[in-house]
């Protein structure tokens, strides 16, 4: 049962990756479709919130543990 918690608690992250994911590809295609520059999707929101989780958790890595 306590297997079955946990695997439980694995699902919101994966899913929160999941939605953030596909909205960054969208404006990657969108970007790309209108022939803007190679970095215009990188300046997009979901890719600033992707940036940020994955310094974020860098940080914590380096610093805390």
């Amino acid at each position: 049962m306590e297997i079955v918690i946990q695997l439980i608690k694995f699902v919101p992250p994966f899913i929160v990756a999941l939605i953030l994911g596909n909205w960054f590809f969208k404006d990657l295609q969108k970007a790309r479709r209108l022939g803007k520059p190679w970095y215009a999707p990188y300046l997009t929101p979901p890719a600033i919130l992707i940036i940020v989780i994955l310094g974020t958790l860098i940080f914590i890595r380096i610093f805390v543990f």
